[in-house]
């Protein structure tokens, strides 16, 4: 990371998450904006590894395996991912390209 600064979470893509994200970048190249996208999933993937916690809405509180299943949207990228209660660790689920509004 610039400066020395070190992220507080190590942030893990799941196999479905990795296919998701090879498809999202498929299409995004094939629609002509694989740069935008690509700044979403660098945008995206950096608040996964400073706010995890706190990032999106709460769906689900795996108990004993002290993991807590969250949703968000980051710029265009959708994304479900689990954060471990107390130790710093973040597993993505599925990324998905989320509706964009036309604003013209």
């Amino acid at each position: 990371m610039p400066g020395g600064v070190s992220p507080s979470f190590t942030v893990e893509y799941l196999a479905s998450a990795q296919h998701d994200l090879t498809q999202i970048l498929l299409q995004a190249t094939a629609q002509g904006n694989l740069d935008s996208v690509w700044a979403d999933f660098l945008a995206m993937d950096k608040l996964l590894q400073h706010d995890a916690r706190t990032l999106g809405e709460e769906t689900h509180h795996y108990r004993h395996l002290k993991l807590v299943n969250r949703h968000t949207v980051a710029r265009s990228i959708s994304v479900q991912f689990a954060v471990h209660e107390n130790k710093p660790l973040v597993f993505v689920r599925t990324l998905t390209k989320a509706a964009q509004v036309d604003d013209k």
